[in-house]
């Protein structure tokens, strides 16, 4: 797993806290830390770099080990307690406005500062936003977990070289594997795309899992890949072990289970750290298609993406919507005005249970927990 970049820790010589790490430790617990029977840090960890955290599970304790590239960063023990969301009741609640979590890979790009707003500086370089995340804060201060338990993350990602060729586990293989509690599902809205920008999306034939190593330690896999070249509104259903990696020149939205693990089989050269191992064992190793088809489900709303862990609609402005449960809606196209809040492209707001008045002009992605959300 990788962390985001955290404003202020440390400009120039940015560091993970050791808090943020802890926070991962009581995700992967599935319950809240409530107190430290004994941690060491051993090791710096750096935003841009990977690292192998397991968490086991035994009665109240958990026991947490992390490692980047088998030396030892972090080891501890904690009491846990159960995992409890505060939600208020949802009638008394006014839309949320969050604090999105920003990234700063070396692949990203300046739109989401210049043309969103996520940096102050319009000439900086942001991979990724993660604009619905437990641990972003609410605009009065708040954590989102203890505002509501919110099943989902929900990014926006500004790619201007091309990412890794990665793949993601399921909720099986998560347990078994890394004892993370959930996988990782993931949709993709393409925003913007520049002529003849493509994503990889499973292989072009299948092989044997022999193969399939030896042509990821060589570079081979490049010829492997099947390309689909996108335009703005595409739409892409990402299911665990599905091979991909999303070329140069696209500005898309991002929806997935609360979990970022990401195992790598080829970085194009870059020297960052793989998962083959981990890998061969979820990944698909024969050619897979797409499943996303956009339904109309009536006057200004669109069925994106329907599964067992999320459920996200384009929705065109104005018009009258009732959630019947928390949603978050961010902006796609235009601007939004709802419950007194006004936000422009590339905003999200989470909206509570109830009627709203969605008014404006344009487009936004409402996306909400599915069946097992």
């Amino acid at each position: 797993m990788r962390f985001p970049d955290f404003p202020g820790h440390f400009p120039g010589d940015p560091i993970v806290p050791g808090a943020a790490l802890l926070v991962e430790v009581e995700r992967l617990a599935g319950r809240a830390v409530v107190r430290l029977e004994r941690v060491r840090f051993l090791g710096i960890v750096r935003p841009d770099e990977d690292i192998d955290l397991v968490v086991t599970v035994e009665g109240d304790r958990a026991r947490f080990r992390a490692t980047r590239d088998g030396v030892e960063v972090l080891r501890g023990a904690a009491v846990l307690a159960p995992l409890v969301a505060l939600a208020p009741d949802p009638t008394a609640l006014r839309p949320v406005r969050l604090v999105p979590t920003l990234a700063r890979p070396m692949w990203g790009g300046t739109a989401l500062a210049a043309e969103m707003g996520k940096d102050p500086d319009p000439t900086a370089r942001i991979g990724e936003s993660w604009e619905v995340w437990r641990e972003n804060r609410t605009s009065d201060g708040r954590r989102l977990a203890d505002v509501v338990d919110f099943p989902l993350l929900v990014k926006l990602l500004d790619v201007r070289e091309t990412l890794s060729v990665q793949v993601h586990p399921d909720d099986a293989a998560a347990q078994r594997i890394v004892g993370a509690p959930h996988g990782k599902h993931e949709g993709w809205v393409v925003l913007r795309a520049e002529p003849g920008a493509k994503v990889a999306y499973g292989l072009n034939r299948a092989m044997g899992e022999d193969e399939l190593r030896a042509r990821a330690l060589s570079g081979e896999i490049e010829a492997d890949l099947a390309w689909l070249e996108v335009r703005a509104g595409d739409v892409i259903d990402v299911p665990p072990g599905t091979i991909h990696a999303i070329g140069g020149g696209v500005l898309f939205y991002e929806v997935q289970q609360p979990c970022d693990l990401t195992w790598r089989l080829y970085d194009w050269g870059r020297g960052r750290p793989l998962h083959l191992e981990e890998a061969l064992k979820v990944v698909a190793r024969a050619p897979v298609a797409s499943t996303a088809v956009v339904r109309p489900l009536g006057e200004g709303r669109e069925e994106l993406l329907d599964g067992a862990h999320f459920h996200v609609e384009r929705l065109t402005l104005p018009q009258t919507r009732r959630f019947e449960v928390w949603e978050a809606l961010t902006v796609a196209s235009g601007e939004l005005r709802v419950g007194g809040e006004r936000v422009g492209f590339g905003a999200t707001l989470l909206l509570p249970p109830g009627e709203w008045r969605l008014e404006g002009e344009g487009t936004v992605l409402a996306a909400r927990g599915g069946l097992r959300g």
